[in-house]
């Protein structure tokens, strides 16, 4: 019973934070609340970076890398490749959304904190989109063919989140 008590515990301090965060007002989901609920296990860097207006800057190819950075799992020890000036960008854009939420998650005492998102995998889904084969993409990648088909699905399941949630229809188009 001791897990059960640790689980609620967790469980009321992210209800503070989605408090904190503006996701519930007064026992009700906000406008943000109702974005959020539709996206699972990366909730809170989506839905803060759509509720910053962000998200529908990005162009269609920026939405796929984005939503692949965010499901997207390193290994240890992994080197980390070079990131273009856009990938930069990106980058630094979630990095300081995701600081705001993991200061916030770590000065309320939530873990696991929310991810953070990798652009390791990036390059490959850019030359994907330009139409490079998939096989000579794999050529490049120091992954098996698994894992990469695993993370670009994971990626777009993210993409098919955010076309379940109330957003004009012209973001819509995009995603």
């Amino acid at each position: 019973n001791k897990n059960h008590n640790i689980q609620l515990h967790q469980m009321r301090l992210r209800l503070k934070i989605l408090k904190k965060l503006n996701y519930i007002q007064n026992s009700q989901l906000t406008n943000k609340g109702i974005f959020a609920k539709n996206i699972y296990g990366y909730e809170l860097p989506i839905s803060e970076l759509f509720s910053s207006g962000f998200l529908e800057k990005l162009d269609e190819r920026q939405l796929g890398i984005l939503c692949l950075a965010i499901v997207y799992e390193p290994r240890p020890k992994t080197k980390k490749p070079p990131l273009t000036r856009e990938l930069k960008y990106l980058h630094l854009q979630t990095n300081r959304i995701t600081r705001k939420i993991h200061l916030i998650e770590k000065k309320t005492g939530v873990s696991p904190i929310s991810k953070s998102f990798y652009y390791d995998l990036s390059y490959s889904l850019f030359e994907w989109m330009e139409g490079l084969s998939f096989e000579k993409i794999l050529e490049k990648l120091d992954f098996d063919e698994g894992e990469v088909i695993r993370f670009y699905r994971m990626g777009i399941q993210i993409l098919r989140e955010i076309l379940e949630t109330p957003i004009s229809s012209e973001f819509k188009k995009k995603v």
